[in-house]
């Protein structure tokens, strides 16, 4: 009994661990896409009153992109514009069908579990700073939502009184919640934010070692003072045990977080992609037709486009500094084990490291795909080679 106190006692959430992603499940709530709720610090799945909730709610927004349809698809004086507008709103329509799915079909723990692996490795960690770097993830996190809150309504009042000839609320509705994908993209964000902080973290206690080897500690600096050791190694200098625990339970919640999320990313990157095609193909239309291009249209999908680019380009960025910095703890883990004057728990314990490591040192997407820096320009790659295709078309 005092065991699986003890147990459960190690699976509460820390205050400072909660507020990091308080907002983002806040909005996530709200929109019906939560799928882990938080209660006196301990993480459960939704309850079935919720799931009913999410279900209504994107029945809701499927029902308001079939209204739209019908009654308010002429909101532009352009076609194109129009055409492109339609397909966003049926995009909206189609990404709440595939989250009522994925919420139904995946009633389970995981995300509950995913997150008190998280948590578990800070424990293991030991981290001082801990508190210091939860608070400036947390103002982050708050900052994302707040400005992405206040950039969709001032997107909406925009464009209903100065592009749009009408904005009826079935659109409204399909506007505010695409911005669910765009949410769980911000938590996906945070989430390997938070694992590249402690990897770094890691590689900093590595350094450490990998110095000693090279300056002991027998031997004075300039000043005459000796190399100071952090008191994160032991009282030999070598790499303490919870290293190992902690690079393994990041690994842990690197798993679960592939599994979780890579339909969202998957999706995320496919609308992307559907979204550059399609506004391409109409720009040139228009251009082909009209002599110039679509006023509405650039101003109705430019800032659209700018912001799905931007948002790709910085998960990508900070997916590759987490790939960097795992890929920088095996090197040091090799000098380690290549230095001839560290031995003992150290060596052991870099192997131990380094078959952890080589394991997986990146985000895959369902395996077709590496999540890095080179997606975004194999996008671009893409786009523009179906714009070349269309302007050789246009100008036969």
């Amino acid at each position: 009994m005092a065991r699986n106190i003890e147990e459960l006692s190690e699976d509460l959430f820390t205050d400072d661990f909660i507020r990091i992603f308080q907002p983002i499940l806040f909005v996530l709530r709200a929109l019906g896409l939560a799928r882990v709720s938080i209660k006196y610090r301990y993480p459960t799945g939704t309850s079935k009153w919720y799931l009913l909730y999410s279900n209504v709610f994107w029945l809701l927004n499927a029902l308001s992109a079939v209204y739209f349809f019908f009654h308010c698809g002429e909101s532009f004086d352009s076609k194109y514009a129009n055409s492109t507008l339609k397909f966003g709103v049926l995009n909206s329509g189609i990404n709440g069908i595939l989250v009522v799915f994925r919420n139904n079909l995946e009633r389970n723990n995981k995300f509950g579990a995913m997150y008190v692996k998280l948590q578990k490795i800070e424990r293991y960690l030991n981290m001082e700073d801990t508190k210091s770097i939860n608070k400036q993830l947390r103002s982050q996190s708050t900052i994302v939502m707040v400005v992405a809150f206040f950039v969709t309504i001032f997107w909406i009042v925009l464009f209903k009184y100065l592009f749009m000839k009408s904005m009826c609320i079935p659109l409204i509705v399909n506007v505010v919640t695409s911005i669910g994908l765009q949410t769980e993209m911000a938590q996906i964000y945070f989430i390997i934010k938070f694992i590249v902080t402690r990897v770094y973290y890691i590689n900093d206690i590595l350094r450490q070692v990998t110095l000693l080897s090279i300056e002991p500690l027998t031997k004075p600096m300039d000043d005459g003072i000796l190399f100071v050791v952090s008191n994160t190694l032991d009282q030999d200098g070598e790499l303490p045990g919870e290293l190992v625990s902690g690079m393994h339970c990041i690994f842990q919640a690197l798993s679960d977080f592939t599994g979780l999320f890579q339909f969202s990313l998957f999706y995320f990157v496919c609308q992307i992609l559907a979204w550059n095609l399609v506004t391409i193909h109409y720009l040139v239309t228009s251009m082909k037709e009209q002599g110039a291009a679509d006023t509405d249209l650039l101003l109705c999908v430019m800032p659209v486009l700018v912001a799905l680019q931007f948002i790709i380009l910085t998960l990508c960025l900070k997916a590759q500094d987490l790939s960097t910095k795992l890929e920088e703890s095996r090197k040091l883990c090799i000098d380690i084990i290549s230095s001839p004057l560290i031995n003992g728990k150290s060596r052991e314990h870099a192997k131990r490291l380094i078959l952890l490591v080589e394991g997986r040192r990146s985000v895959s997407i369902y395996n077709i795909c590496t999540f890095g820096t080179r997606l975004p320009l194999h996008l671009l790659a893409i786009t523009a080679s179906y714009t070349v295709v269309l302007l050789q078309l246009a100008l036969l």
